[in-house]
């Protein structure tokens, strides 16, 4: 682009900058530098084909990580209490002791999932093939504010989180007239 872009809000020249971009993927997200155009008054912006290449590539390596990570599950069922939603994370050959499960930030809440690369075992044994991965990862899950962990167990190969989303009675609320 040879010349700066108007910004179609405002009607002024739009200014050429690098801002913060959140990308996600799959409840995975990163933040990049994203170029472009950007006005500054409305917060619009306008990117060129060699600017996407940036988040394009940022996305690719989300996809990538993404699969590089065990498979998951979330199932969802109502209870007295508010909604159970139970996550099932596919971690075969690893123990207790290798996995951490915490809850994260206070008002941008996230389920963390991290797990320890296991050590090989020294054998004389040579792999023929190799389709089990024992890397290390972290996975992240956003919360609401009003979810909450229940229990955590390591169940033949599965990982199971149970998270309790409260339900939120309106409080009735009355006011003095003056």
């Amino acid at each position: 682009m040879s010349k700066a872009p108007v910004c179609p809000k405002t009607g002024k020249v739009m200014v050429r900058d690098t801002r913060p971009m959140e990308i996600s993927y799959k409840g995975q997200s990163a933040t990049i530098d994203m170029p472009g155009w950007y006005c500054h008054e409305s917060g619009e912006s306008v990117h060129t084909d060699e600017d996407m290449k940036v988040s394009d590539a940022a996305l690719k390596e989300l996809r990538l990580e993404n699969l590089l990570k065990p498979p998951y599950n979330i199932l969802k069922s109502q209870t007295t209490y508010g909604i159970l939603y139970i996550l099932e994370m596919a971690l075969a050959g690893f123990s207790k002791e290798d996995i951490d499960v915490y809850v994260e930030g206070a008002s941008s809440r996230k389920l963390v999932i991290s797990v320890k690369s296991k050590t090989e075992e020294n054998t004389n044994s040579q792999f023929l093939v190799r389709g089990l991965s024992f890397r290390s990862f972290v996975r992240k899950f956003d919360l609401t504010p009003n979810v909450e962990v229940q229990k955590v167990k390591l169940e033949n190969g599965i990982l199971k989180v149970e998270l309790l989303d409260k339900k939120i009675e309106p409080k009735k609320q009355s006011f003095d007239i003056e």
